[in-house]
């Protein structure tokens, strides 16, 4: 009857879960208490035998940390020395995220995102996925 057929279904729905060719995409930010959640999430696929193939790090830097070689002359000192303080704030967690990519802590792939400002039409997101493709 139809505890049989759910049984049935759900056993195919885990057979497509647990395939070779299915692999999970695990989206966190690079703050240490999401980083320890998803590595508990990492863990619990593992356990079930689920692959993870990428980790995002979202909202990582802003977009002008990416693109620093082509920020123009800073207006005045005290712009400047934002500038200047915002980017050694992100040097820092850069160095940070690249110790942890490096830790193998998370299995598969791990991709940064940047801090999207302004995605206000279907050109903007295909920026930003022109963008993810360069990274």
């Amino acid at each position: 009857g139809l505890s049989m057929e759910i049984k049935t279904h759900s056993k195919k729905v885990d057979e497509i879960l647990s395939a070779t060719s299915t692999g999970y995409v695990l989206i966190t930010e690079a703050e240490q208490s999401r980083l320890i959640e998803a590595k508990v999430i990492s863990d619990q696929l593992k356990l079930r035998k689920y692959k993870l193939k990428t980790t995002i790090l979202n909202r990582c830097y802003p977009m002008w940390y990416y693109k620093k070689k082509e920020v123009k002359e800073i207006e005045n000192d005290k712009n400047l020395q934002i500038f200047n303080n915002e980017n050694k704030f992100y040097e820092e967690k850069h160095k940070i995220i690249d110790t942890f990519c490096q830790s193998n802590i998370l299995p598969g792939n791990i991709a940064q995102m940047p801090i999207l400002e302004g995605i206000d039409s279907l050109d903007d997101i295909k920026a930003m996925t022109d963008f993810i493709g360069e990274i």
